[in-house]
Order: structure tokens, then sequence, then C-alpha cells
């Protein structure tokens, strides 16, 4: 059989890969790279789904201050871009991608996207630095992660609900 061994690049590596192709990234998609540097374009998110998003973007920066955004991150398994990221102070995020990832990243669930991936990127954030992963379900279901496992609660004490 056939195989082309390939190795990861490191995060400097992908942070690079990643400003040079920024200049041609399509604007139709959701770009992403995987850890070998290739570009990944995700269908744009639903309605619904961006409205989760904010959603809980709001509900963290009113409960918590700081500031939100979405933000590009070097991880183990690429450039990944959170649906939603919350963070006290977003100036270490001027780096594109940011080298770690905020306090807390969201992803939100798309019909695409399995549970082994969903959990495979929370276990990228928490590597990349992250303190807690909020992952939202298709069913609408909030699973709170930390560095030691799932939670049951958010560990900064924030209460969400989600939109009707």
């Amino acid at each position: 059989m056939f195989a082309v061994p390939a190795t990861a690049l490191t995060p400097e590596q992908l942070a690079q890969r990643w400003r040079e192709l920024a200049p041609v990234m399509p604007e139709e998609g959701r770009p992403e790279l995987d850890e070998f540097g290739e570009l990944i374009l995700a269908p744009l998110p639903t309605n619904r789904h961006q409205r989760i998003a904010g959603w809980i973007g709001t509900r963290l920066q009113q409960t918590l201050g700081g500031e939100i955004g979405v933000f590009a991150i070097s991880t183990r398994i690429g450039v990944r871009v959170p649906d939603m990221c919350w963070t006290p102070d977003a100036s270490r995020f001027e780096d594109d991608p940011a080298v770690s990832a905020p306090e807390i990243c969201v992803e939100v669930a798309s019909p695409g996207n399995t549970q082994k991936w969903l959990l495979e990127k929370a276990a990228a954030y928490l590597a990349a630095g992250a303190v807690e992963v909020i992952v939202v379900e298709l069913n609408g279901r909030l699973r709170y992660f930390g560095t030691a496992g799932e939670r049951t609660a958010s560990q900064y004490g924030v209460r969400l609900d989600l939109p009707g």
C-alpha cells in the first residue's frame, strides 16, 4: 500500500501558513486550517447558529465584563475559529492567528458535526490555553469542559439559557 508520510506543522508554521493564505481566503465560507496546513472551508453557519453564538457571547460579556469576539486560534489540530470567545482582555489576540486560546471558547454544533469532532475541538482549545469550552449541541443541551474533563456547570459561575 502506498503511504505518504505527513508531519503536522508546528504552531509557528501554521501561523505563517495562515498569514500567507489570508489575502486569498474565500469570503463565502468560514476558513480554517488542518494540522498539516490544508485549507478547510466550512459553509457559513445558519442564522440560528449565529444567533445562539451571539446570545451566548452577549450573556458572557454581561455577566463577566471583558470582551467577546471570534478569533482564529493556532491549536494542535490546526488553526480553528470557535463560534464565540470571551476574554477579560482581547489585546493579546491582535496576532492572526492567536498563539493561545481565549479563556472561554464556545462551539455551537452544526448538523454536519459529529460528537467526536466537537470534543476534539474542545480538547484542542483547552490544550491551547482555554480555561473553559462550552459546547452547544443540536438539541440545545449545553456542555461545559475544563482541563479535568466535563463539568456540570460553568467554572465562571455563568448561567446560560438559549434564545427561544
